[in-house]
């Protein structure tokens, strides 16, 4: 059964390491993570949860800390570093950057990825700009496949938040194409973290991967907008006996989320 520790101070989640210390968890807080341990004792894999209320700046996690293999997910990493190298240039991006970066998006093109990946110099360049981020638990495959890149959804939250909000790197024009692409994914992607939303209400990007130790990898994040208030998502699974349980658990997780959020 999955621990679950939701909307609290990072000061109350250290209390929980501490012997005899008590924590009086926010009604919020409790709600979420009731209906989450319930839903979570009915699931076989393994679950991450990270969600940032925009709003309250609140930010709801479960095992926060550990990292997953990103598959397609790193998408929206690779093109955060394309917008913003050539921001650093002064300039937009090219005609070509655009045609690679629509399809790496809309329909997780792989070759597409793996152009604008080499494009910017592969891990190392997307590095550079992750260290910008101040991203600290994001690890690079040594054999440089961008899909087995690792993160937590800590991680995830921050590269929303630069995609989503004003103040980080990407500029406003940067951040509304990024958005563009992430609100026009294909039919077939829209599942996710987008459960249990009003249509016309998400932006995301998933990932899918199969591997033979593990099972599969299912990913979704984005954001939800909820009676004029947004909230970002990141979920991560691994330990999947298919692509259908994954999912499942995704939007689980997805529909307790954007009720016990709603306002």
């Amino acid at each position: 059964m999955m621990r679950i520790l939701v909307g609290l101070t990072t000061a109350a989640v250290m209390a929980l390491s501490t012997p005899g210390t008590a924590v009086a968890a926010q009604p919020a807080s409790a709600r979420l993570q009731a209906d989450l341990a319930r839903y979570a004792a009915t699931r076989s894999d393994t679950v991450s949860v990270g969600v940032y209320d925009l709003t309250t700046r609140r930010t709801y996690g479960y095992r926060t800390a550990a990292a997953y293999d990103n598959a397609s997910i790193i998408k929206v990493n690779i093109l955060q570093t394309v917008l913003w190298r050539a921001q650093q240039a002064g300039r937009w991006l090219t005609a070509w950057e655009q045609q690679q970066a629509v399809p790496m998006i809309r329909s997780s093109s792989n070759d597409a990825a793996t152009a604008l990946w080499n494009h910017v110099g592969g891990a190392r360049g997307v590095a550079a700009y992750d260290k910008v981020l101040g991203l600290r638990g994001t690890t690079f495959d040594s054999a440089g496949r961008w899909g087995l890149t690792r993160s937590t959804v800590g991680d995830q939250l921050t590269l929303l938040k630069a995609a989503m909000a004003p103040g980080g790197p990407l500029s406003a024009r940067s951040r509304v194409f990024l958005r563009t692409q992430m609100a026009r994914v294909a039919p077939d992607q829209r599942w996710g973290v987008s459960a249990g939303v009003p249509a016309g209400h998400t932006e995301l990007k998933n990932g899918w991967l199969p591997r033979a130790t593990n099972g599969w990898r299912i990913n979704s994040i984005g954001q939800v907008k909820v009676n004029g208030r947004y909230y970002l998502i990141a979920v991560l699974t691994t330990d999947n006996s298919s692509m259908a349980y994954g999912i499942a658990t995704v939007e689980g997780i997805s529909r307790i989320v954007y009720r016990d959020l709603a306002p």
